[in-house]
């Protein structure tokens, strides 16, 4: 019994040992299985990263394919449009040339101008006050021979007839001995010698709106003398008659000798106030000649 019992027990034993080996190696399964399937797990999810990272990675790269492709299209796009540029700029050129080429039209024009005027500086400027208030024209052909007429009068040394903003200007010079009752004389006789070739009521009257030409006649004895007489006779369209008058003497002598007296005391006094600013002027240089003396 004891031998039957002690065989049991190492059956058991044997038992219990193979048993333990069984739930150690089941033990062991499930580990082997837990393991496995925790290196599965991350197995899959190292694969879903790297799936994950691929797809980043072809996004990434999807995205800079398309930034590239707008960057080709952004450099074709401006290749494309780099003739119509060059088109503007031949545009604004043709502007710029056509600006400038308004500028200086008128600036030209202007410039000319005042070479023109700086040419004829010295030439008298001739209007046409009448120009459309003239019914009858004296012509050329009657001043010329106006002007032969009365330089063949006696006592006519020189003389001179022109035709100038509408007035007709006579001036003579006479013999020195002429009084100024022989010049008004002779004025009067040049007046008619005028008018026998342009009569008064043609050419020096005025006919309704129009109102044609002034007529002048000047006479002098001698310029450089003290004893200048001077006569004139003037009328334009509006005058019933002509007028005399001897310039030289005055209309109002009281009121002529006045200003003969202020014009006397100006230039004394002009005369006056210059040699004082000379003699200061020497006084100075006198001083300074000595400074410079002493100071060698």
């Amino acid at each position: 019994m004891a031998e039957q019992k002690k065989s049991e027990n190492k059956l058991l034993s044997s038992g219990s040992g193979i048993f333990k080996k069984k739930q150690t190696s089941k033990t062991e399964n499930k580990t082997a299985k837990s393991s496995s399937s925790v290196n599965n797990a991350k197995a899959e999810t190292e694969l879903q990263k790297t799936k994950e990272i691929q797809t980043v990675a072809s996004a990434s790269t999807a995205v800079k394919d398309r930034q590239a492709e707008k960057k080709l299209s952004a450099a074709t796009a401006s290749t494309k449009t780099a003739k119509p540029k060059k088109e503007k700029k031949l545009g604004i050129n043709w502007f710029f040339w056509i600006t400038l080429i308004l500028i200086i039209i008128p600036c030209f024009y202007f410039v000319k101008l005042l070479h023109d005027a700086s040419l004829e500086s010295n030439v008298p400027v001739v209007g046409e006050r009448l120009k459309h208030n003239i019914q009858n024209q004296i012509t050329d052909e009657m001043v010329t021979t106006i002007s032969t007429t009365v330089d063949n009068m006696e006592n006519v040394e020189l003389s001179e007839t022109n035709l100038i903003v509408d007035t007709l200007r006579i001036t003579l010079d006479v013999t020195d001995e002429m009084t100024a009752d022989q010049m008004k004389r002779m004025v009067v006789d040049t007046y008619n010698k005028v008018v026998e070739t342009a009569p008064v009521e043609t050419y020096f009257s005025q006919h309704d709106d129009f109102k044609q030409y002034d007529l002048e006649i000047n006479i002098y004895n001698n310029l450089d003398s003290e004893n200048l007489i001077i006569v004139s006779l003037f009328r334009n369209s509006n005058m019933d008659n002509y007028t005399v008058q001897v310039l030289t003497s005055p209309v109002n002598k009281k009121v002529a000798d006045e200003l003969k007296i202020r014009m006397q005391e100006e230039i004394e006094e002009r005369e006056r106030e210059r040699q004082e600013a000379e003699a200061e002027q020497n006084a100075s240089e006198t001083e300074e000649t000595e400074s410079e003396e002493s100071g060698e």
